[in-house]
């Protein structure tokens, strides 16, 4: 990055705080649900804090286009939603997931935590050795942790392809309904600025469907205590 695009970069952060602190110092908060990114509903009735909030989010989004060399706008721009009499906030569990298939980069060269060291020497005693070769499982002793490799894992659990899922946090969604509507329109859940105080309402977790792979799917099973940091289905047997 040389000194121009750093020049650029400050320019958009130095709007991004004014913004935010414009934000959080003169409005009310009504709800937050911000982990690593912001979400909150925020309110005033106050116009001129409403239209600044306006003018800095187009200008910080401007600045944004300037040092990213993008078309888009930040992803944390705040909106000014206007005369919002009902919101209904939606949480879902997000994952991230892959297929670890035999003969594939990934089975190859990759490898999973499946267990601890402590607990494997407590669990086999003086076979713990003996075991970890057996089953060709890595042993790092100074992190406490077992690993197997990818191809191991798929020879272990007789499987021609597993998924891998990890669980990446919440997903949120909003629906928001005006004053005069009869129908809602869904939102993604950022800061939103709003002139009205809304009845706010959260709405039941939705029941994991039926063909989910957690009701479905078949898991691998170790023939070891196992610690994982993530779900191991098996998708086709050999």
């Amino acid at each position: 990055m040389d000194n121009k695009e750093k020049i650029e970069w400050r320019k958009f952060y130095d709007i991004k705080d004014e913004l935010f602190k414009l934000i959080f110092g003169n409005t009310e908060t009504l709800e937050d649900s911000s982990s690593k990114f912001y979400r909150c509903l925020c309110f005033t009735q106050n116009e001129e804090i409403l239209r600044k909030i306006k003018n800095l989010t187009k200008e910080m989004n401007k600045q944004y286009k300037i040092a990213s060399k993008t078309k888009g706008d930040y992803r944390e721009s705040p909106i000014v939603i206007n005369d919002v009499e009902n919101i209904i906030i939606n949480s879902y569990d997000s994952y991230s997931s892959y297929k670890i298939e035999k003969g594939s980069v990934i089975a190859a060269i990759g490898s999973i935590q499946v267990s601890e060291v402590s607990i494997l020497k407590n669990f086999w005693g003086k076979d713990y050795q003996k075991n970890l070769k057996k089953y060709n499982l890595i042993e790092n002793e100074n992190k406490n942790s077992i690993f197997i490799g990818c191809e191991d894992l798929l020879k272990l659990a007789k499987a021609k392809v597993i998924q891998r899922r990890n669980f990446t946090g919440l997903r949120y969604t909003l629906n928001i309904r005006k004053t005069g509507q009869t129908l809602s329109e869904r939102y993604k859940y950022g800061i939103i600025i709003l002139d009205k105080k809304p009845t706010i309402n959260y709405a039941n977790k939705e029941a994991k469907r039926k063909h989910s792979l957690s009701i479905v799917g078949e898991r691998v099973e170790f023939p070891f205590p196992a610690i994982l940091n993530c779900d191991l289905f098996i998708k086709e047997k050999e």
